[in-house]
């Protein structure tokens, strides 16, 4: 028993022994011999790589050709279906606001579309007979006899009508209602077509 005292003394010096020595080597210990030492200092780092220069920019590529201009419409009033056409004139209606224009011979409707269209005044005009076809107005496939033509102060308010509605019902329009007159009309443009001498 007291062998054993005696070697736990012993082993319990040796190991408080070097326990001392390791603190006075590393000269870091405080009073009670329990905190580590300090740290070394961190290297300083490298310094960044400096970056490289941004690439130059590409040249602009030149821009492109501009498309052609697209071919200009059909000229209004349909002097192109009736170029060649004389001994007469084209009289152009506004109808609430839809352009019509009819060939006529008729002198005396003629004159009295011309002086409605100087002075700025209305009348109806009253075609006697509407024609299947297109003639001198390319917008549409009807037409009206060009001698049959007068302007009226009245009419019955069957033959009243746009040219839109009349094209949309030619064939009755033919058929049963026959006479075209339009009420709310005006003459926008006659063009005299003499005919040769």
């Amino acid at each position: 028993m007291k062998q054993i005292r005696s070697l736990a003394m012993v082993l319990s010096l040796a190991v408080t022994t070097a326990f001392l020595q390791g603190c006075e080597e590393a000269q870091t210990c405080d009073i009670q011999c329990g905190a580590g030492g300090d740290g070394g200092a961190g290297g300083q780092g490298g310094a960044g790589g400096e970056g490289g220069a941004g690439g130059q920019g590409g040249q602009g590529g030149s821009g492109g050709q501009g498309g052609a201009g697209g071919q200009g419409g059909q000229g209004g009033g349909g002097s192109a279906l009736c170029a060649d056409r004389t001994g007469g004139a084209l009289v152009t209606f506004d109808v609430v606001g839809q352009s019509l224009t009819v060939w006529i011979t008729n002198q005396a409707f003629i004159d009295e579309a011309i002086q409605l269209k100087e002075q700025g005044t209305t009348r109806i005009p009253n075609f006697a007979e509407v024609i299947d076809g297109q003639d001198c107005d390319p917008k549409w496939t009807f037409h009206v006899d060009p001698e049959k033509a007068t302007f009226v102060d009245a009419t019955i308010e069957l033959c009243d009508g746009t040219p839109e509605y009349v094209e949309e019902h030619t064939a009755e329009w033919i058929d049963q209602v026959k006479q075209y007159c339009p009420w709310n009309t005006k003459v926008t443009n006659v063009e005299v077509r003499p005919g040769t001498p």
